[in-house]
């Protein structure tokens, strides 16, 4: 794995962040209490030799990428994964793209990936939009 991880937090509050800012895309999420004006941008290149050791089911093509950013203000949360292929207990997605972001007024979610072979289902030219409403 090759990375950076910057920002201004405490180690105690990473795991409430990250799930604030993935879980407020949920219209009725009450968010865990947090000190005030923290953040984390973090970028990183994937080799499957570190994920294999805690996912042997998991394999990640070649330039795989994660990159966002989590902030307590707002829970703004932010997250791209770029991977040409995954292999995940032998279902296969290629070109897969993931982007959250909680504070886009278009869309919350958009996954889009060129194909998913899952032995008995294979599907091309996937792309799924979410947005939050309040309604």
């Amino acid at each position: 794995m090759n990375g950076r991880i910057s920002g201004e937090f405490l180690i105690k509050d990473i795991p409430n962040l990250f799930q604030n800012g993935i879980a407020s895309i949920y219209a009725n999420y009450i968010p865990q209490e947090v000190t005030t004006n923290q953040y984390i941008d973090y970028q990183f290149e994937i080799y499957n030799k570190i994920v294999d050791v805690f996912i042997p089911e998991l394999k990640f093509g070649d330039n795989t990428r994660i990159k966002g950013s989590v902030s307590s203000d707002e829970s703004k949360f932010k997250f791209d994964l770029r991977s040409p292929e995954i292999l995940l207990f032998k279902n296969y997605i290629g070109k897969l793209n993931i982007q959250i972001d909680n504070d886009n007024p278009l869309y919350n979610v958009f996954i889009d990936a060129d194909s998913v072979d899952m032995g008995f289902y294979n599907l091309k030219d996937i792309n799924v939009i979410n947005k939050t409403l309040n309604d």
